[in-house]
C-alpha cells in the first residue's frame, strides 16, 4: 500500500537528519537506548539526560496519538500533530529538535498500525522485517497454499522503504536549509482517500 510505503519513508528520512543533526535517532529507540548506556559508561551525565528525555518524548507521541485514535480522531489528526512537530523542529535549538523529532515519530507509529491485513510499524523496521520472514517460512510450509502469506505485498518492501528515506534524508541534510519541512508537508495528506478512522 502507497500510504504505508510513504509512512515508512519518512520515518527513515527523519532517523537520518535525527542521526545527522541531532546525534540521536527520532524512532529506533533501540539505537538511542545503546547511545545513552556509552554516554553512562562515560560518566557524560548531561548526554544521558538528553537519550533518557528523547526516549520519553518518543513515548509521549505514542500515548497522545493512540489515545486521540482511540477516542475516535482519525488518524489523520495525529499525523497533522507529528506534522507540526516536524516543522518547529526546522527551527529551534538541537536539543528541542530532538525531543521534537522523536515525539513525532512517536505520534506516527501510534496513529496507524494496521494496513490492510497486515499490522506495520510505520517508524521502526526491525519487528516488520521479523514478521515477514517468520509468515514466509509458513507460507513455505504449507506447500498446498499458492497465495502469499497475508500482509506480504506491504511488509516484503519494507526495509527498502525505509533505506531509500533514509538516503534521501541524509541527501536532503546536506543540501536543503530546512529538511524537515518535506516530510512535514507530507504527513498531513499521507492518508488522503483512506476510508473510515480505523487505525
Amino acid at each position: 500500500m502507497l500510504q504505508a510505503g510513504v509512512l515508512v519513508m519518512i520515518a527513515g528520512y527523519a532517523d537520518a537528519i535525527g542521526f545527522l543533526q541531532h546525534r540521536a535517532f527520532a524512532g529506533q529507540m533501540t539505537g538511542n537506548t545503546i547511545l545513552l548506556a556509552i554516554s553512562m559508561v562515560e560518566t557524560s551525565w548531561a548526554e544521558a539526560a538528553f537519550y533518557v528525555a528523547v526516549i520519553a518524548s518518543f513515548l509521549a507521541g505514542v500515548v497522545i496519538a493512540g489515545g486521540l485514535v482511540r477516542l475516535g480522531h482519525a488518524p489523520a489528526i495525529a499525523l497533522s500533530l507529528a506534522a507540526v512537530s516536524l516543522a518547529i523542529c526546522a527551527f529551534v535549538t538541537v536539543h528541542w529538535g530532538a525531543l521534537l523529532l522523536a515525539f513525532a515519530m512517536g505520534a506516527q507509529n501510534g496513529a496507524l498500525t494496521r494496513f490492510g491485513d497486515a499490522t506495520l510499524n510505520t517508524v521502526f523496521i526491525t519487528g516488520d522485517l521479523q514478521k515477514l520472514f517468520e509468515a514466509v517460512l509458513a507460507w513455505l510450509r504449507q506447500s498446498s497454499s499458492r497465495q502469499p502469506p497475508p500482509g506480504f505485498a506491504i511488509l516484503a518492501p519494507v526495509w527498502l522503504e525505509y533505506f531509500v528515506g533514509a538516503l534521501l534524508g541524509a541527501l536532503a541534510h546536506a543540501a536543503l536549509a530546512y529538511p524537515l519541512l518535506v516530510p512535514a508537508a507530507l504527513l498531513p495528506f499521507v492518508l488522503f482517500g483512506r476510508p473510515g478512522k480505523k487505525a
